[in-house]
């Protein structure tokens, strides 16, 4: 809002407010009541104004704080986009929702899940770790995990498509477990 609108705003007050008292006010009273509606009407825009101001700065610093902990990258046109690890942040808290509500195996078919994801993508390989462990999926060796049902198997396959990290993970599809 600009002065001028806050002008006009303020004139029809006044003859608004005139016209319903119908009272005589001298000039002083008058002149004090527009001085304080103006000085509330300015003070509130100030405010509104710094309020933006903080939220920008919320928003700024945020930003800077997902970049330095790599969860978000910018591309050639100033895009954010999320980042291998941070997709895998993002999936393994919606994983984290999947291991309170425990699905059962509709199929008699098992998901073997063989992976060896390089000592370079380290933190990668380790959120990869703790959302399978999150889909409920049961370890068999460091590497290689058994999960029972076709939706987390699903789920797991577009986690790898995402991360781009195909070449390093197998899915075999078993249909018995001999022990």
């Amino acid at each position: 809002m600009n002065k001028e609108q806050l002008k006009e705003k303020i004139s029809s007050f006044i003859i608004e407010f005139l016209y319903e008292s119908k009272k005589a006010l001298t000039t002083r009273s008058l002149s004090q009541y527009l001085y304080y509606e103006y000085y509330q009407a300015e003070k509130e825009y100030y405010r509104k104004k710094q309020e933006k101001i903080k939220i920008r700065n919320r928003i700024n610093q945020t930003i800077w704080r997902l970049k330095k902990a790599g969860l978000i990258k910018e591309d050639s046109k100033k895009r954010l986009l999320l980042s291998k690890k941070g997709y895998l942040k993002y999936l393994f808290n919606k994983s984290n929702k999947f291991k309170k509500i425990k699905t059962k195996a509709r199929k008699s078919s098992f998901y073997l899940i063989v992976f060896d994801i390089s000592e370079n993508n380290k933190k990668i390989r380790d959120l990869f770790r703790r959302v399978l462990y999150n889909f409920g999926a049961e370890k068999l060796q460091k590497s290689v995990f058994i999960i029972k049902g076709e939706e987390e198997c699903m789920f797991i396959k577009e986690l790898v498509k995402e991360c781009n990290i195909s070449d390093d993970v197998k899915i075999i599809r078993c249909n018995k477990i001999i022990n």
